[in-house]
């Protein structure tokens, strides 16, 4: 059974009732996106640099990279609005496909805290609570993040924002290896 770590107050860790929801808990993966359907998410198309990626490419992107993930660790932008809930679902969906197939370590980084970097390095980051219209200090923030790990998985979910491609490239000055807009979800689809 994975062990239980001790790291700051987890409630969810506390709730945890079998080894898979330790993992999770101890991945920082939210309670809520535990039971996850992968059929329930629902992409839409955007345009990245003039180009028109639809919903079936990107479900064919992240099969491919699931299936077969790249030596390098990729940039991804995951975008859903108005809100982040869908982009969340699906960062945490692939975060545990990623733990259930590779038993990797992931961590997850609420942009909007003044929080110090950890040592290790983890294999996946996922980067939450970027806003389309955030300010150049989060957005500066964000860019240092995706520099400093830059040897690790890094999943930037953008609320409110319907190019997440093109916003990564023009708001951060990085250009992601790949890019999806989840249609936006309600708590209530993600427990249902």
């Amino acid at each position: 059974m994975p062990g239980r770590k001790k790291r700051g107050f987890n409630s969810d860790l506390l709730l945890a009732r079998n080894d898979w929801e330790v993992l999770f808990a101890n991945a920082g993966i939210p309670r809520i996106f535990w039971k996850l359907d992968s059929r329930k998410v629902r992409f839409q198309q955007f345009d990245a640099d003039g180009i028109k990626i639809s919903a079936t490419e990107q479900r064919q992107w992240i099969n491919r990279f699931i299936k077969h993930p790249p030596r390098r660790r990729p940039l991804v932008a995951l975008s859903s609005y108005p809100s982040d809930t869908g982009a969340m679902y699906f960062a945490s969906g692939v975060a545990i496909k990623w733990l259930w197939r590779y038993q990797k370590s992931i961590a997850f980084l609420n942009l909007a805290d003044p929080q110090e970097w950890f040592d290790d390095f983890p294999h996946a980051v996922v980067m939450h609570n970027v806003l389309g219209k955030s300010t150049p200090e989060r957005l500066q923030k964000t860019r240092d993040t995706c520099l400093h790990f830059k040897f690790s998985f890094r999943l930037v979910v953008i609320a409110n924002e319907k190019q997440p491609y093109n916003w990564l490239l023009k708001n951060v000055g990085l250009r992601p290896d790949m890019a999806f807009l989840v249609k936006d979800m309600r708590k209530e689809d993600l427990t249902a």
